[in-house]
């Protein structure tokens, strides 16, 4: 005789971010920003990891975790104070497994 029992499992979100907590070293590490408008960061210390699918070289990543209020969206990425001609790239993922969304990535420059 088998006996089969149902077992509901729910996702947990990831905590929210303290104010003023900055963007994590791994995906599945980052928190999650409640009323993200913006930030401004430096990328010193953080190191690559794996961006799957990701559209260009990648280093020193920082992951940051929000849920979208709309529909649509505009992200603009302004490097400042870039050093050896190094500068920024963007990504925007749906979970820390998938590729970027479509139209999701810029490799930079």
């Amino acid at each position: 005789m088998l006996f089969f029992s149902a077992l509901q499992a729910k996702a947990q979100l990831p905590p929210p971010c303290d104010p003023g907590q900055p963007p994590s070293d791994n995906c599945s590490d980052a928190c999650i920003y409640c009323d993200f408008n913006g930030l401004s960061s430096m990328t010193s210390g953080y190191t690559p990891g794996s961006a799957p699918g990701f559209c260009g070289s990648i280093e020193n990543e920082q992951w940051l975790g929000f849920i979208a209020g709309a529909g649509s969206a505009t992200f603009t990425a302004t490097p400042s104070n870039c050093t050896n001609g190094n500068g920024i790239q963007i990504a925007l993922y749906a979970d820390c497994g998938s590729t970027p969304i479509p139209n999701g990535c810029n490799g930079g420059s």
